[in-house]
């Protein structure tokens, strides 16, 4: 396994180096295979959903009275519960923290406000969808399949149960589209903040060695460190990014009225 992970690392690693520099070329890539996953991963769900319609009320009441029982409103569970969600929920859709911002500002469009409309549907589809979807797999497993088990080997247990064989398969192949979809946007949000402060090769190269460097330890730690790390960044933008546009955000809202009127 270590050795797959290390030849991976290095295709990562030649990828982000030698691609090509214009931004079109990730973000086509990006294209193509964004939508590509969504769609397998939506069938495939929509495929469980259905093979266990009888099991689907209870896995809705499991959901609200372990979220809103006594004892988790009593114990405080409820709180930390919420503040995981929180933290997870804006770790998937980045909304307010100025990561999507490289994405929204290299399509060509006519009107700014059409395209943060489309930003504003990509959340809710990243959290109520996808993630949400994500929760329904897992929950519509067995316990004692899932027993025990956290993070991607929770996930593919419950996978492996749904789909059989092709669970595993299945597994493999989704997630080579979302971690290289997540790698290539990364690298080219930093990139473009990078370019920003000042246009080096050299910076430009010390951030992509730095990229690669925190892809191989994400991969090899399986502790909360990452997670940890990756939050105290994340909020870190997150704060910075709403001060910031805090003065520009009158006219954001008069471009959406505009828009608005317009559409009427």
């Amino acid at each position: 396994e270590l050795r797959d992970f290390s030849r991976g690392r290095f295709r990562v690693a030649y990828v982000i180096f030698f691609s090509k520099s214009k931004k079109d070329s990730i973000i086509e890539s990006l294209n193509k295979i964004v939508p590509f996953m969504a769609i397998i991963y939506v069938v495939a769900v929509i495929y469980i959903l259905v093979t266990n319609l009888t099991n689907i009320p209870a896995m809705i009441g499991t959901i609200f009275s372990q979220a809103f029982g006594t004892n988790e409103v009593l114990g405080g569970t409820f709180g930390a519960v919420v503040m995981n969600g929180v933290r997870r929920g804006l770790f998937s859709n980045e909304a307010g923290s100025g990561n999507s911002n490289y994405a929204a500002a290299a399509v060509h469009i006519d009107i700014p406000a059409k395209q943060g409309m489309v930003q504003a549907f990509g959340v809710f589809i990243d959290t109520l969808v996808i993630c949400s979807a994500t929760a329904f797999i897992v929950l519509l497993a067995p316990e004692s399949t899932i027993s025990g088990l956290s993070g991607m080997g929770l996930f593919q247990a419950a996978m492996t149960y749904h789909l059989d064989g092709l669970g595993a398969p299945f597994v493999v192949v989704l997630m080579f589209f979302f971690c290289v979809s997540t790698i290539l946007a990364v690298a080219f949000y930093g990139r473009s903040a990078v370019n920003f402060i000042h246009e080096s090769k050299y910076l430009n190269i010390a951030y992509q060695a730095i990229l690669i460097l925190m892809i191989y330890i994400g991969g090899i730690k399986q502790d909360m460190f990452i997670w940890s790390l990756a939050d105290f960044g994340l909020g870190i933008m997150t704060v910075i990014n709403i001060l910031v546009i805090i003065p520009i955000a009158k006219p954001a809202l008069d471009s959406l009225r505009s828009y608005e009127k317009e559409l009427k």
